[in-house]
């Protein structure tokens, strides 16, 4: 049997929730004062053989293996007695002191850590989860019942109704995990597959390692695999032995030579930029009338934020460079300064590996374009962290500067074979631009000069008919069959990020896109969609009259809100700085959400068409209507 499940042990309650993938059918076991399921929770286990869940890995496992370990004399403990055991085992867990688990009962598949969302900062718990996924019921009985868990009768029907909304989200979550979720940004992606695929080529058991472990140990161990000498410590110990002082002009690459006086000044700058340990290299200049940024973290550049349409002669094109900084790295073989060529090999296999899988539609090879995309972003990233075996500052310069000189590059041999080309946007690697449908082979013929230069470049090319630019990091643009979405226009959040207002994004959607009346397409959005997370580590209180009386109570922390009519139904929230409660929120009043009350406020939607109204007068105008085609 494989399942999905998730364990609450409370002093005078014990719950066990699971979800029988094969059969589709749920269960749930009790052990309480009045109730026992010890002998049907050991005759279950029997047929179990593969368990999802979400941080089951650090506690909820723990308890099913001691339940299983001391099967022989368990089940014929009384209920109180199992809770005084279970009691024990949680008062290790909490202290860090729990056993070390030898013989693994069930195979274990941790949403949490495949995920990484309990990594570093990201702590994003089950309850955020549900937050993203838009669940109406986020309640947490430890945090209403508090540190003792006082449970009596009346709150173990409510708890055994969070426990199978937390299945629930589990359950939605390994969908997402498998490809097999409506959402566009997972659909028909298999990560779980794509990643057990990935370990069974390097012979790692990564399944439940966070996505940055995975691509750590799967690089060093394709490193050793090549020929590769070293291990993790000792790619670490060498690293920290790099000389830490940069000189910019020994990361020009040999291509930067240019026809235009904007981008020779570029270089001319990086070249007379003192030796330094922290380079803080920041140029801004101009070409063929967009302004350009360039720095250590890279290229940036956008025209007028407005509206771009095509017409019959002209057409809007977006070239992005594939894994750029991967590609440009193994092109010129650069590599860190104490790793030899079999980085090089390393990166080029995994590169290759990525572009080979794109060609293919299946949902495996879908996340295994992921997972290697994730992989080459990582070995970069890590070049500038001192404790990474990869830490180079002086690979990580030459990568970056490289990257904006080859699309500086690419900009010029553009700009010289079309006159009256118009660029819109341009990053490190992607660049995107008005220009006639009749110069489709001069585009062509750059790309293939700029291949020529690294021969191991790839580009993805897409067209649009409108694009709506607020800046280089908030657009949206689309043409017969899609819509790129980027920032304040993104309505496809991923879970990991924050998921409040999406009505904005949605509304911009169907305002530009759809050409619908803001007024009208308002109204068709539930609740869900004009939701806002409290997300402060602070603790929440929330005030509302009642009686004529203003009435605070704590509140859960995450918790949603939504901008609501008038303060006689309504209140607003308040976080506590040093003792004293400050409101948090703007000066319109806000409504908790209650997901056990009768009626609700009415949302306030003109708060929102506000914040929709303002950002479509940004994108609507434009100083030069002339200058658009």
């Amino acid at each position: 049997m494989n399942e999905i499940y998730s364990v609450r042990s409370y002093p005078t309650l014990f719950v066990y929730t699971c979800y029988d993938i094969d059969a589709k059918k749920l269960k749930q076991y009790v052990i309480s004062k009045t109730r026992n399921d010890i002998v049907e929770i050991l005759k279950h286990l029997e047929d179990v053989k593969n368990q999802i869940g979400f941080g089951n890995l650090s506690k909820d496992y723990y308890f099913l293996h001691n339940i299983i370990e001391s099967r022989n004399f368990i089940e014929k403990m009384s209920s109180i007695n199992i809770l005084s055991m279970f009691k024990r085992i949680n008062e290790k867990i909490s202290s860090g002191e729990n056993d070390i688990i030898e013989k693994k009962y069930m195979s274990q598949c941790d949403l949490e850590r495949f995920f990484g969302f309990s990594v570093f900062d990201k702590n994003i718990s089950l309850t955020d989860i549900k937050i993203a996924l838009g669940e109406m019921d986020i309640t947490d009985s430890s945090f209403k019942l508090g540190f003792n868990y006082n449970i009596k009768e009346e709150d173990i029907k409510d708890i055994l109704v969070e426990c199978v909304y937390d299945v629930r989200t589990i359950i939605r979550l390994y969908y997402i995990a498998i490809g097999k979720s409506k959402n566009p940004n997972y659909s028909n992606v298999n990560l779980i597959s794509a990643r057990y695929k990935l370990c069974e080529e390097t012979n790692i058991s990564g399944i439940n390692y966070s996505p940055t472990l995975f691509a750590k140990l799967y690089f060093i161990k394709l490193y050793q695999k090549l020929g590769g000498t070293y291990n993790t410590q000792e790619l670490t110990s060498k690293a920290k032995l790099n000389d830490k002082t940069i000189h910019l002009k020994n990361c020009v690459p040999y291509y930067a030579m240019f026809s235009s006086r904007e981008f020779n000044d570029v270089v001319n700058r990086i070249v007379e930029y003192p030796i330094s340990s922290n380079p803080q290299f920041l140029y801004t200049t101009s070409f063929a009338g967009i302004p350009l940024k360039f720095g250590m973290g890279g290229l940036h550049g956008c025209d007028y934020s407005g509206k771009y349409e095509t017409d019959e002669d002209h057409f809007i094109i977006d070239i992005d460079i594939v894994s750029d900084y991967a590609s440009i790295a193994t092109g010129l073989n650069i590599k860190p300064r104490h790793m030899d060529d079999n980085f090089i090999k390393a990166m080029k296999e995994v590169l290759e590996k990525r572009i080979s899988y794109l060609r293919k539609p299946d949902d495996i090879s879908k996340g295994i374009v992921v997972l290697t995309k994730s992989i080459l972003n990582y070995i970069y990233g890590k070049t500038k962290e001192e404790d990474s075996p990869f830490y180079d500052l002086e690979y990580s310069a030459k990568v970056i500067i490289a990257a904006q000189l080859l699309m500086a590059k690419f900009m010029e041999l553009l700009k010289n074979r079309i006159d009256d080309i118009r660029f819109l946007m341009v990053n490190t690697d992607a660049i995107t631009f008005i220009a006639p449908k009749s110069s489709k082979e001069k585009i062509l013929e750059a790309m293939s000069k700029v291949k020529e230069l690294i021969p191991t470049i790839r580009f993805k090319v897409k067209t649009y008919n409108r694009i709506f630019i607020k800046d280089v990091n908030n657009y949206l643009a689309y043409n017969y069959d899609s819509i790129t979405a980027k920032g304040i226009f993104d309505y496809n959040v991923d879970i990991a990020k924050d998921n409040s207002s999406k009505i904005v994004p949605k509304l911009l959607r169907d305002v530009l896109v759809f050409n619908k009346n803001i007024d009208e397409a308002i109204k068709d959005y539930d609740i869900n969609d004009f939701l806002i997370k409290a997300k402060n580590n602070s603790k929440l209180s929330y005030t509302k009259l009642a009686c004529g009386l203003k009435i605070s109570e704590m509140i859960q922390n995450p918790s949603r809100f939504y901008y609501s009519k008038d303060y006689k139904s309504s209140g607003y929230i308040s976080k506590y700085v040093n003792g004293t409660p400050i409101k948090s929120c703007d000066d319109f009043p806000v409504t908790l959400l209650n997901d056990k009350s009768e009626t609700r406020p009415e949302i306030n939607y003109l708060y929102y068409k506000q914040m929709v109204e303002e950002i479509l007068c940004e994108v609507n105008f434009h100083p030069d209507k002339s200058l658009l085609f």
